[in-house]
């Protein structure tokens, strides 16, 4: 099963997940098996992860089987069935950051984070990734965090930017 996890990782504790949260967005969908996906996409936006206590609840909801939901929620790349940090942060190790010394980037936030790509901070607030290529090689080594492009840089920049978001109060 798909985890957005590399083999060996270990997950983090999930959080207690309150299903009463579930109801009002079952409410806004037609039962239909082609509503699974803006369902699925509903709730992750919910509980910030797809939990596995919810797949018998939307199963039932749109008539179709467990597994069927559980097929969809591993096969797209975007569903997590594991709790993400409040901000994605992604390092590019394509061909151009990889030359301007992305390899370096990379270890300065794995340091920074205490944590290995794929995996969340145990307090929630970061989720580290690898991507091939953000198609910003003009700017490389890039990285980006929640959707926010930072390019041409070293470790004491990377620290700096991942700084700017630890500050951040919670939302």
């Amino acid at each position: 099963m798909a985890t957005d996890m590399p083999a060996g990782t270990k997950p983090i504790a999930a959080p207690p997940v309150d299903l009463s949260e579930l109801t009002p967005i079952l409410a806004r969908y037609p039962r239909r098996a082609e509503e699974l996906i803006p369902l699925l996409r509903s709730v992750q936006d919910c509980y910030g992860y797809i939990p596995q206590s919810t797949f018998e609840p939307v199963a039932k909801h749109l008539q179709v089987s467990r597994a069927k939901v559980l097929g969809v929620a591993t096969f797209y790349g975007n569903f997590s069935l594991v709790p993400r940090g409040r901000h994605k942060v992604c390092v590019c190790r394509g061909t151009a950051c990889h030359v301007r010394g992305s390899q370096q980037v990379l270890d300065c936030v794995c340091e920074e984070l205490g944590v290995q790509p794929g995996e969340t901070t145990p307090d929630l607030n970061f989720t580290l990734q690898t991507v091939a290529c953000v198609g910003a090689c003009a700017l490389a080594p890039v990285m980006m965090v929640d959707g926010e492009y930072y390019g041409k840089l070293d470790s004491k920049q990377a620290r700096k930017v991942l700084g700017k978001y630890r500050q951040e109060p919670e939302a």
